[in-house]
This record gives structure tokens, C-alpha cells and sequence, in this order.
């Protein structure tokens, strides 16, 4: 062995010797710890937009999985939802490795139409997760036209009532009518709408007073009666008020009137 070879083999052995004793531990300078790469946590959406009519509830259905060792326990908090609303199995949960399932139902009952943005997140073992929602609660408006109208006996009184869909409401409505005079009869053509596209729809209404020959009593002059009409869509209604006057005198003073 030449000198140059004795001494490549000397200081070999001495590198060797300190990698030894570098992963030995005792009194060796350096003992490295390795963190585990594999514990995670992933919260993952089925939906992350849910449409329902004013009214329904509203459910995200969510998915808390545990990777690895990971096996703390975790806080689940809705942020920015100005609404009421509950979360099953709980507000806290172990998650597993195949995945925890869970359900955030939000009513909308007495909800204005319209589009609610907010995030959920998860937090534990010293991370947190968050994944962005949207709550989208459609519905319809009604509006009655004219305001009053004058309804003699054997005849009758039209008024138009338009309903319109919000926020890409699809749900046919259909129309009931209350609060009238026990002898007034009243009619929708349709007493159903259905909608295509944003565009309102329309329904006459009419109302009749049938002529019983005077055997109705007799005020000798007029009375307005408020009714109201109702729209049901779904889960949800809405409603306008009309009058009709009531003008049972009849002949002569109904004409002089």
C-alpha cells in the first residue's frame, strides 16, 4: 500500500467513526428527530353551493378525514353566516381515517332571498382546514293590481296578480285567496304559475257577487273589504292585500251613487 493509499484509508475510517457515533447517540454531537410527514387532516365539501326556497333548510354535507397518526380531537366553527344553524354529529369530533361525515342544516325560515357566502373550518392537533360555502334561498314577490275595485251584486270585479321569481326560483307557485265576504265567489285563471327563465307571470283573478234579489241585506251605501292573496312555492309564500267595495244597494243608488 502506497503512502497516498495509507493515508485515503485513514481518513475514511475517521469519518466513518464520527457517522457511527452521530447515530449512536450517548455523547454524540447531533441526534436528529424526524417529524411525522404522514398526520394530516382534510375537510372536503359534497357541494359547495346549496339552492333551496325561501322557507326549506339548507344541508352541506362535509367530509373530516384523519391522515396518518393524526387522531386529535377537532373544533368545527362557521364563520361569517349571519343565520341560525346546527351541525351534526357535534361542534367537536375525532375524525377517522375513512372520514367523518358531517352535516351543517341552515333554516331559512323568515330568510331574505338571496346569496349567503361563508367558510367552515376545522381546526386540531395543531392544524385547521377550511373550505367556502354558499347558501343560495330563492323565492318569489306578488303584487296585486288595482289597489280596490267596486262590486255590485250579479256582477263582477278583475284584478290582475303578478308573481315573480327571485334569485332563479324554478318552483311553480299556486294561489289561494282569503278574508272575502262569505257572498263573494271568487276565481284564478291559472290558479297555478309556473316560471321560465326570470320572467313573471301572471293570473286574473275574478270576483262576483251573485244578484239574490234583494234578499242579501241592505246597507244603503258602500263597504271596502281588505282580502288577501297568497302565493305558496315550496316551502315558502308570500302574500298581498287588495279591497274590494262592496256596493249591495243596488239599482237606482248604485247607479247615482
Amino acid at each position: 500500500m502506497t503512502n497516498t493509499s495509507r493515508r485515503l484509508y485513514a481518513c475514511l475510517s475517521v469519518v466513518g467513526i464520527a457517522l457511527l457515533l452521530g447515530g449512536c447517540g450517548g455523547n454524540a454531537p447531533y441526534s436528529p428527530i424526524i417529524a411525522d410527514a404522514s398526520s394530516d387532516l382534510v375537510l372536503t365539501l359534497e357541494n359547495p353551493t346549496v339552492t333551496v326556497e325561501q322557507g326549506a333548510s339548507a344541508v352541506f354535507k362535509m367530509n373530516l378525514r384523519a391522515v396518518g397518526s393524526f387522531s386529535a380531537p377537532v373544533t368545527v366553527v362557521v364563520h361569517t353566516l349571519p343565520l341560525q344553524w346546527s351541525l351534526t354529529p357535534g361542534k367537536v369530533v375525532t375524525p377517522t381515517t375513512s372520514g367523518t361525515p358531517l352535516s351543517l342544516t341552515v333554516p331559512t325560515g323568515g330568510v331574505a332571498v338571496g346569496d349567503y357566502e361563508f367558510t367552515v373550518s376545522a381546526t386540531g392537533g395543531g392544524l385547521t382546514r377550511a373550505v367556502a360555502l354558499t347558501l343560495r334561498v330563492t323565492g318569489v314577490s306578488i303584487g296585486i293590481a288595482p289597489e280596490s275595485r267596486t262590486l255590485l251584486p250579479g256582477g263582477t270585479a278583475e284584478y290582475t296578480v303578478t308573481v315573480t321569481p327571485l334569485n332563479g326560483h324554478t318552483l311553480s307557485a299556486s294561489l289561494e285567496i282569503s278574508g272575502l265576504p262569505s257572498n263573494v265567489e271568487s276565481s284564478f285563471n291559472p290558479d297555478t304559475v309556473t316560471f321560465s327563465g326570470s320572467s313573471p307571470r301572471t293570473s286574473q283573478l275574478v270576483l262576483s257577487l251573485p244578484d239574490d234579489g234583494g234578499s242579501h241585506p241592505v246597507n244603503r251605501g258602500s263597504a271596502g273589504q281588505t282580502f288577501t292573496v297568497t302565493a305558496r312555492s315550496g316551502a315558502g309564500s308570500v302574500y298581498a292585500t287588495a279591497v274590494v267595495i262592496i256596493d249591495d244597494r243596488g239599482g237606482i243608488d248604485a247607479i247615482i251613487r
